[in-house]
């Protein structure tokens, strides 16, 4: 969705709490002034729901508390790659 915003600073709020396959897969990928991650409360997550979701942030310096307590396959996979 945001993917490659080079001058995107700060991002939306994303209040979802159940999370479907891929949902927000490579969301921020590569939003090189992203410096907060907003907030991902979601308890139940499915595979790659949050894959690569800020990978190549080079401006992060915040990243989110993450409450989930399953894991499937993939659900953090690079997230901060």
């Amino acid at each position: 969705m945001f993917d490659d915003c080079v001058k995107l600073s700060k991002a939306p709020e994303l209040p979802a709490t159940t999370m479907a396959n891929q949902c927000y897969y490579g969301m921020f990928e590569k939003c090189e002034s992203l410096v907060e991650a907003p907030k991902l409360p979601a308890y139940t997550l499915h595979k790659w729901c949050y894959g690569y979701m800020f990978n190549k942030c080079k401006s992060l310096q915040v990243a989110p508390e993450l409450p989930a307590t399953y894991l499937p396959d993939g659900c953090y996979y690079c997230m901060f790659g």
